[in-house]
């Protein structure tokens, strides 16, 4: 007699998706400090412990000036990531040095109390923006900051169905000779 076992569970892990619609100068142009890519995730997940952005890029350091304070000689960029209108949002520290970093940024609630919902069918859109750190107060800008997005990740920890696999019984209790 030849019986079917389909054993089904989850296990958790961490799965890191590209998101090379990101990649690029910050500022994109003038006036517009954005890019939006739509995650793909490789498979449907069960359980969303939490979500962040991964970037790697480089950047120039601005200068700018503050009257009677002085100059201000490291004015950085600043990136931000959001999900389904603002809902939530991943703050990069700003890296005030000029050349290459890694930062990677945790989506934190911004707006009222979203869930993970969002994720669970597998996809979701991502904006991230660049432009001149926002501190800069009443100074004025002398030299104006840039960088450019080299690699960018979408990094999801869930909880991911394990795939079925259809097996005899004769075969499953050869596993425990």
């Amino acid at each position: 007699m030849a019986c079917l076992s389909m054993a089904t569970g989850a296990a958790a892990e961490t799965v890191e998706v590209a998101l090379p619609a990101l990649l690029g100068p910050y500022p994109v142009s003038p006036g517009e400090f954005a890019r939006t890519a739509t995650v793909v995730l490789p498979k449907t997940p069960q359980l969303i412990h939490g979500c962040s952005l991964r970037i790697v890029a480089t950047g120039t350091i601005g200068v700018a000036d503050c009257g009677s304070i002085g100059h201000l000689d490291a004015w950085p960029m600043e990136y931000v990531a959001e999900m389904e209108g603002n809902e939530w949002i991943a703050f990069h520290d700003p890296h005030f040095s000029p050349g290459l970093f890694e930062s990677t940024a945790t989506f934190e609630p911004f707006i009222g109390e979203p869930t993970w919902d969002l994720l669970l069918d597998g996809q979701a859109d991502v904006t991230l923006s660049g432009a001149p750190w926002s501190a800069l107060g009443s100074c004025d800008p002398v030299v104006v900051p840039m960088g450019n997005v080299l690699e960018a990740y979408f990094v999801v920890d869930a909880d991911f169905e394990l795939p079925v696999e259809a097996t005899t019984w004769g075969r499953i209790k050869a596993l425990y000779r």
